[in-house]
């Protein structure tokens, strides 16, 4: 087991109640679990807290056996790569450099690359599709390149477990599928696992083997997408009474109908 949330609770504040309220989740090696869910509903803390950024009031998190309290954020960086969905660059780093600082929690100090991680790195941005742009400034970059470029960084790491906040929500869809196909090539190849926030059932219900649902910061449901996402529990989740689920051979799941002009 390379993860697993065991019973978790987390409050912000003792005032504000409990944003998660008893989830659990295993994780095995070559497996991609989506979570999905309302806003607001605790997907991307239930992401910080597994990362080891928040520290669950009740419950434990476990990460290869140990408790992730007993990392520290080095140990955490060399088997956990996370893209986030908003992340702000402030330094003039190029594409290269920002791609490459996914070498550095597998330096004892910040140092030269050597010739296989300099590979590593063009490989990569080869395969996002920036290796073109490798000398630009970050800042420089479209919204949705910014996110390739963390994305590209995340994976310089080569780490065993993947998590992905919304990583292709500023994605058209030709990048969209580029990337969650490359992804789906290292689950595969190297048994990455993969923990990734979804808002897009169609995405989510074509990426994942199974589904994390949670609603109010509870687990309202989880199992494999086919069973996850049926019209009367979509219907409710989202408050969508005109909700029409149905799975084609191209397996789009989910439309509604909009109240006409």
């Amino acid at each position: 087991m390379m993860l697993s949330v065991r019973d978790v609770h987390f409050s912000y504040s003792p005032a504000s109640g409990f944003t998660l309220k008893g989830v659990s989740l295993e994780l095995e090696p070559g497996e991609i679990v989506g979570v999905i869910g309302p806003n607001g509903s605790g997907k991307s803390t239930l992401l910080r807290l597994c990362t080891g950024l928040y520290r669950a009031n009740r419950g434990e998190i476990v990460l290869d056996g140990q408790p992730i309290t007993a990392y520290d954020a080095r140990a955490i960086a060399q088997r956990i790569g996370v893209v986030w969905q908003q992340v702000n660059v402030r330094f003039g780093f190029t594409v290269w450099e920002l791609a490459a600082l996914g070498r550095q929690p597998h330096h004892e100090w910040w140092g030269g690359l050597s010739k296989r991680e300099k590979r590593l790195v063009k490989e990569v941005l080869v395969e996002v599709g920036l290796w073109e742009k490798r000398d630009r400034p970050v800042t420089q970059l479209s919204g949705g390149e910014r996110q390739l470029c963390f994305l590209a960084r995340a994976l310089v790491q080569e780490p065993r477990l993947l998590f992905l906040d919304e990583a292709t929500s500023n994605l058209d869809m030709g990048h969209t599928r580029t990337i969650l196909e490359g992804v789906r090539k290292r689950v595969k190849q190297d048994g990455l696992g993969v923990l990734a926030v979804f808002h897009d059932l169609n995405v989510a219900g074509r990426f994942c083997d199974r589904l994390l649902v949670l609603r109010q910061g509870e687990c309202a449901g989880q199992g494999c997408p086919e069973t996850v996402l049926n019209r009367s529990f979509i219907s409710e989740l989202y408050g969508l009474p005109q909700a029409s689920i149905g799975w084609d051979e191209a397996k789009r799941i989910c439309w509604y109908e909009w109240e006409e002009r």
